[in-house]
């Protein structure tokens, strides 16, 4: 409904208004799917027991919950979400075990930068597909330091926050 075809309704500043009713209509729920591919950025191949999650972009007009699924043999997966809104957009983020770097669509690392994913009700989005890039194991890096006020004293508490420059590797705090 449009502000230009409301009806206008004059208040009395003494009496103030009465018989204002509402016909609203019946509250419904939407279904829809998200569904794509998992693989390994390295490989290529299918990522089976990867996890994938989706939740609105917009946390705050759509009152549902985050949506979640799991990979099959061939990498794929299929969630199934609800949503009262007739459009709304998702961030989606997938993992999989300690051996590969967690990631948000897109190649995004954090959800500040993830790209948002635009669905309707009653409809089937495909192709949501991500490349988790490996873990590199065999070398271990750390970066170690002081945290200091400006005269040099340390600070007894404070957070580190180190990004990489590869947009896909997310952070370490």
């Amino acid at each position: 409904y449009r502000a230009e075809d409301a009806e206008v309704v004059t208040v009395d500043p003494v009496n103030g208004a009465a018989g204002i009713d509402f016909n609203l209509p019946d509250f419904e729920v939407y279904e829809f799917t998200v569904s794509g591919t998992i693989t390994s950025n390295q490989s290529g191949l299918p990522l089976e027991g990867a996890n994938v999650v989706f939740s609105s972009y917009n946390r705050f007009s759509n009152l549902y919950k985050s949506y979640e699924g799991t990979t099959d043999a061939d990498g794929n997966y299929t969630v199934v979400g609800q949503t009262i809104l007739m459009e709304d957009s998702l961030i989606g983020f997938a993992w999989k075990d300690s051996t590969f770097f967690a990631q948000f669509y897109n190649g995004q690392a954090t959800f500040l930068t993830a790209d948002p994913i635009v669905y309707h009700a009653n409809e089937d989005v495909k192709g949501i597909d991500f490349a988790l890039d490996t873990i590199d194991t065999a070398n271990n890096f750390s970066i170690a330091g002081n945290v200091v006020d400006e005269d040099g004293n340390p600070v007894k508490q404070g957070q580190v926050t180190a990004y990489t420059t590869a947009t896909n590797v997310g952070q370490i705090t």
